[in-house]
C-alpha cells in the first residue's frame, strides 16, 4: 500500500512538472500579444552557463548604448537564462560580465555586435550570447639606463589596424615604477607601442621625452615583434626599452604686429605637433614664456611643428589655467621643423579691432 501511494505521489509530482515546462515552452513559442514582443535566451562562456551577466538592448544605428536608446536591461538567472521585453524594431544586443571581453568597447575592433529585428505580432525570438574569456598582458619601460620611464603611454595595437579608434582598454600609462598593465583583453595578435606620437607633449607635464617605440625595443613598427594573444592569456614581462631621453631644444616667436599696433597685453600660445604630415597633438611644454611679444618655448625634441597664438581678455591663473571669458586667434605660423638646433622667426598677428 505504502509503495503503491509512493508511486501515486510521483507521477503527481512528474505530471505537474511536464505540465509547468509544456506552459513555459508554449508561452516562449506563441506569437505575442499586446505591442509587446519577448526576447529571450543564454549566456554561456566555453559552454557552461555565465550568471549574474548584463544583457543590454539599444535601437540601431548607434554601435554603444546611450541614455537616450536603451530599450532593455535584465541579468541572467543561476543558469544563464535572461528574458527581455520590447517594443518591434531594429536593435543591436550585447552581454557583459566581469572577466569577459567587452562586445561594446571592443566593438571597433571585434566588430561582433548582434543585430535583432523584431516584427510586431512575431513569435518569441530566441538569442544565445557567447562570453569569451578576456586576456591581460603586462610588463615594464625603462630607458638606456634600466631605469623606468614613469607616466608614459602604452598602446596595444591590433596587427594590421590603424591606432584610430582603439577602445579605452588599449591604452594605459606607465606608473611610477614603470609598470603597465592592460586588462579586458580579446584574444588576438598586437604590437605594444610606448611612448606618443609626438614626444614633445612628455615636456608638458615637464617629463624628459623619448621616442615612440614597439616591443621590444624598435622604433620603427615595422621592426617590432607582435605578441600573440589566447583567450583568458595572462601575459607577462612583455618589457620595452625606449633608450635615452631625446635631445630637445629652444624655439622663439617674435611677434610682429599688423599695422602698427600694440601687443595684447595677454596671450597664449599652443604648440600643434604633426606626425606623418598628420596632427598628432596640441602641447605646450613647461617653462614655456610669453614676455614683451617674445614667446619662448623650451624642451622641443625634433619633428614638426605649427604654432598658434591667442588673445587673452585676463591673464592666466598661477596654475597656467587661462581665466577667459573669450579668446580671439591673433595669428599661426606657417610649419616649420625642428632638427638639430634652437629655432627662431617672425610671426605677423592681426591686432583685435583693427581692420
Amino acid at each position: 500500500m505504502i509503495r503503491l501511494m509512493y508511486l501515486f505521489v510521483s507521477s503527481l509530482v512528474l505530471a505537474v512538472s511536464f505540465s509547468s515546462a509544456l506552459a513555459q515552452s508554449v508561452d516562449r513559442n506563441s506569437p505575442a500579444a499586446g505591442g509587446t514582443l519577448l526576447i529571450w535566451g543564454h549566456v554561456a562562456a566555453m559552454g557552461k552557463p555565465v550568471a549574474g551577466a548584463a544583457v543590454v538592448l539599444w535601437r540601431q544605428p548607434l554601435t554603444r548604448p546611450e541614455m537616450d536608446n536603451v530599450i532593455a536591461t535584465g541579468r541572467t538567472d543561476r543558469d544563464g537564462k535572461y528574458q527581455l521585453k520590447l517594443p518591434a524594431g531594429n536593435y543591436f544586443i550585447a552581454v557583459r560580465a566581469n572577466g569577459f571581453v567587452d562586445a561594446i568597447e571592443n566593438e571597433p575592433v571585434l566588430k561582433s555586435l548582434r543585430q535583432v529585428r523584431v516584427v510586431e505580432g512575431s513569435w518569441p525570438l530566441t538569442v544565445d550570447l557567447e562570453l569569451v574569456p578576456a586576456a591581460a598582458l603586462e610588463g615594464t619601460v625603462t630607458d638606456d639606463q634600466g631605469k623606468p620611464v614613469p607616466q608614459t603611454s602604452i598602446q596595444l595595437i591590433p596587427v594590421g589596424m590603424s591606432t584610430v579608434s582603439l577602445p579605452s582598454s588599449y591604452w594605459r600609462l606607465t606608473d611610477l615604477s614603470g609598470r603597465y598593465r592592460l586588462d579586458g583583453l580579446p584574444a588576438g595578435r598586437y604590437w605594444i607601442a610606448a611612448g606618443d606620437l609626438a614626444p614633445v607633449w612628455e615636456t608638458t607635464f615637464g617629463r624628459a621625452p623619448h621616442r615612440r617605440t614597439f616591443y621590444p625595443d624598435a622604433a620603427d613598427q615595422s621592426q617590432a615583434k607582435s605578441v600573440d594573444i589566447s583567450p583568458g592569456a595572462e601575459i607577462k614581462q612583455i618589457d620595452i626599452n625606449m633608450g635615452p631621453a631625446l635631445r630637445t631644444f629652444t624655439v622663439r616667436v617674435r611677434l610682429v604686429a599688423d599695422r602698427e599696433g600694440q601687443i595684447p597685453p595677454y596671450l597664449d600660445f599652443i604648440l600643434e605637433a604633426f606626425y606623418q604630415g598628420q596632427h598628432a597633438v596640441g602641447a605646450k611644454p613647461r617653462q614655456s614664456t610669453t614676455t614683451d611679444g617674445v614667446i619662448v618655448i623650451p624642451s622641443v625634441p625634433a619633428g614638426e611643428y605649427m604654432v598658434h597664438v591667442w588673445s587673452l581678455d585676463r591673464p592666466l591663473k598661477p596654475n597656467g589655467c587661462p581665466q577667459i571669458i573669450d579668446t580671439k586667434l591673433l595669428g599661426r605660423s606657417d610649419r616649420f621643423e625642428v632638427v638639430d638646433r634652437d629655432v627662431s622667426f617672425d610671426l605677423h598677428i592681426s591686432i583685435p579691432g583693427k581692420p
